[in-house]
């Protein structure tokens, strides 16, 4: 059996804060440094965050317990067979999300330079508690990220919705209506409206609003199981959203 958490290198990276950050990242075997390579950060849940403790830590969990890290390395789920390296950093759950995010970003920005990244298609996919990052990294750090896929994640505040406006960052929401830790109306929704209304007000037709801003939910029957807070799941069944973020 070849488990593909095992085809993912596992490091620890130390910002300039002198913090620590857990993450694993995958690179294809085929990898060629003459070429320029799309990369996707995932941003995972509050539940793969790093703990550690009298009895170990779950260094990793966010690969293992998660859909979308090893999603990409699968063509059965992309729907293509472009190549793309993976890094997913774990959150240490310690500090402000913003303190989180600006950790995060310094990783992406030095792991970016570790190897021949196309820096147009730096891409975010989260989950859960992720979006936090996404949302602090999209108004602190315009233009890091050229797509975000954010699925099953908190509410972007009405100043975060005016910034990511700003900066035209396309972006795909995807929630389940019956989620039961995140609210679908005032989550998902809700980001979605604010975004897509920041748009408007800065000119935007109602159609190339919807072109920046794209928002899915989806009923219990999208879910194999009944956990309709892991959004992750019907999302990256349909690679049509998957094919978009890359086209970004």
């Amino acid at each position: 059996m070849n488990l593909l958490y095992d085809d993912f290198v596992y490091e620890r990276f130390t910002t300039s804060t002198n913090t620590e950050v857990p993450y694993a990242y995958w690179v294809p075997e085929n990898y060629d440094a003459s070429k320029s390579y799309p990369v996707v950060v995932i941003l995972p849940g509050f539940g793969q965050g790093y703990i550690e403790n009298a009895s170990g830590n779950n260094e990793g969990v966010q690969v293992a317990s998660d859909i979308p890290a090893t999603a990409w390395l699968q063509e059965a789920w992309t729907g293509t067979d472009e190549d793309v390296i993976v890094l997913a950093p774990q959150n240490r759950r310690i500090g402000s999300g913003t303190d989180q995010a600006n950790a995060m970003v310094e990783l992406v920005n030095w792991f970016t330079g570790q190897y021949s990244v196309d820096t147009d298609r730096i891409y975010a996919s989260t989950v859960s508690y992720g979006s936090v990052l996404a949302w602090a990294a999209l108004t602190d750090h315009p233009g890091l990220f050229d797509g975000v896929l954010l699925t099953g994640g908190f509410v972007a505040s009405q100043a975060q919705a005016n910034a990511i406006a700003a900066s035209g960052t396309p972006i795909w929401i995807t929630h389940g209506t019956g989620d039961h830790l995140l609210n679908v109306v005032t989550t998902g929704q809700t980001s979605f409206n604010r975004i897509w209304n920041a748009y408007i007000a800065l000119g935007k037709t109602p159609a190339q609003a919807s072109f920046l801003v794209k928002y899915t939910e989806y009923p219990l029957s999208a879910f194999y199981e009944p956990d309709q807070h892991l959004a992750a799941a019907p999302t990256y069944e349909d690679s049509s959203i998957l094919k978009w973020l890359l086209a970004q």
